[in-house]
């Protein structure tokens, strides 16, 4: 608990005492460690099948990192939407596909941005309608729960949860 050793802990380099944390400050990672969990980022945009909340093909690089393994990519991702429409939702017709994009399934915490919470529409079963903000309980936005639970359009919350229930969202 002294004032040097608190210094030393919040102090890397070359005048940190311990060997134990490098010298970080000209660290590398190859471009392959920068993709290392398949994030937005890394992922080439492709039309993809987003099963979830859309149930339609969007657009993007938020897709899900399996669907860009060897064994699921040429099935689930596609240069054009008229492949991804006619291999997983040919009976929209001209409803596919979607402009929008998917909330990313697998991001913990995806309904966090770096500045703060980002609004959604979301169910509100005790007012049956969807309502739009960030008051949406804290569980609907990590741990998998946004692909069920958080929309960027209200009419698709509404037609997952409230079908044919006037005033939604409300």
């Amino acid at each position: 608990g002294s004032a040097q050793c608190v210094t030393d802990s919040t102090t890397l380099g070359a005048n940190s005492r311990s060997s134990e944390f490098p010298d970080t400050s000209n660290y590398y990672a190859p471009v392959e460690a920068d993709n290392a969990w398949q994030t937005e980022q890394g992922q080439e945009p492709k039309w993809f099948p987003d099963l979830y909340n859309k149930r339609n093909c969007v657009y993007g690089s938020n897709y899900e990192s399996w669907m860009n393994e060897e064994d699921f990519k040429d099935n689930y991702l596609s240069k054009t939407s008229a492949r991804c429409c006619d291999n997983w939702f040919s009976d929209k017709g001209t409803g596919c596909p979607d402009p929008g994009s998917a909330v990313n399934p697998e991001a913990e915490d995806e309904a966090l941005s770096p500045g703060g919470a980002v609004s959604y529409y979301f169910p509100e079963f005790d007012k049956n309608s969807c309502g739009f903000g960030v008051d949406y309980p804290a569980w609907m936005g990590v741990n998998g729960y946004e692909k069920h639970y958080l929309y960027t359009s209200g009419q698709e919350c509404c037609d997952r949860y409230f079908e044919g229930v006037g005033g939604c969202p409300h």
